[in-house]
């Protein structure tokens, strides 16, 4: 859509006093006898979250990206892998046997 991150944030920041969490028109109509509501709880070593970041060496077109797993609660580094920006290094790092107990991966 060609439009600035910054943009969007400036509109929500000037409709932010009407804004709401949930949509009240729905949670209106709802009958609290038909829903159902599952809860499940994840063990804190079953969440990772995958991430990359970058910089260069001399000039822009010579990238380095770092890309890293931590554990989501407990910000524990689990894997990093230091490649370009293609899907194969991304891969490596998902694959790394550290990341194997861990049923919930973010990205």
């Amino acid at each position: 859509m060609n439009i600035s991150p910054s943009t969007v944030i400036n509109e929500l920041k000037k409709t932010e006093s009407a804004l709401e969490s949930v949509n009240r028109a729905v949670l209106e109509r709802l009958n609290p006898s038909n829903i159902l509501v599952m809860i499940q709880k994840v063990e804190e070593s079953e969440e990772a979250e995958l991430d990359e970041m970058w910089s260069y060496v001399g000039n822009k077109e010579n990238q380095r990206w770092l890309w890293h797993a931590i554990d989501h609660h407990r910000g524990e580094i689990l894997a990093y892998v230091f490649g370009n920006h293609e899907d194969a290094v991304f891969l490596e790092l998902k694959s790394s046997s550290s990341l194997w107990n861990y049923e919930v991966l973010y990205r």
